[in-house]
């Protein structure tokens, strides 16, 4: 190997391990980002699930007018699918950082592959994984 071609691979390594740092911590944002989410339809659905409950057991009640457990019924049940509602609006950030961090790993994979190897073609393709990890993040914080 030639001297320039070793300051070239020590020039590409230190733009990989910049790379590789700046990936891992996109990776540990969408994380955060997957599990919050996530966390937070579940709380929702319970929550729903548990209106739903209320308002099962308001329509086998003997007490009460007819008309009165019905309003209540009702209630709970547009509440229930509220609940619901934003459960799903909640997942749909879930994909797009899920997704993110996929196209993530492949860029600190290939990113991995590109230092050992010395291979720039690989380096850019890294830097294209990246992009698209970022794009995907972008849509995840936009929807």
């Amino acid at each position: 190997m030639s001297a320039h071609a070793g300051a070239g691979g020590g020039e590409l390594g230190r733009r990989v391990a910049l790379l590789t740092a700046l990936l891992a911590s996109l990776a540990a944002l969408l994380s955060y980002g997957i599990t919050t989410s996530q966390n937070h339809a579940i709380v929702l659905k319970n929550e729903a699930v548990f209106v739903l409950l209320k308002s099962t057991q308001l329509r086998l009640q003997t007490r009460g007018s007819r008309a009165q457990i019905f309003r209540e019924q009702q209630a709970l049940d547009r509440k229930a699918n509220r609940l619901n509602q934003t459960s799903e609006r909640l997942m749909g950030p879930h994909d797009h950082y899920a997704q993110a961090l996929v196209a993530a790993e492949i860029a600190i994979a290939l990113a991995s592959v590109a230092a050992l190897t010395e291979r720039r073609w690989l380096f850019h393709g890294a830097l294209a994984a990246s992009a698209c990890a970022l794009l995907l993040g972008t849509f995840g914080l936009m929807s």
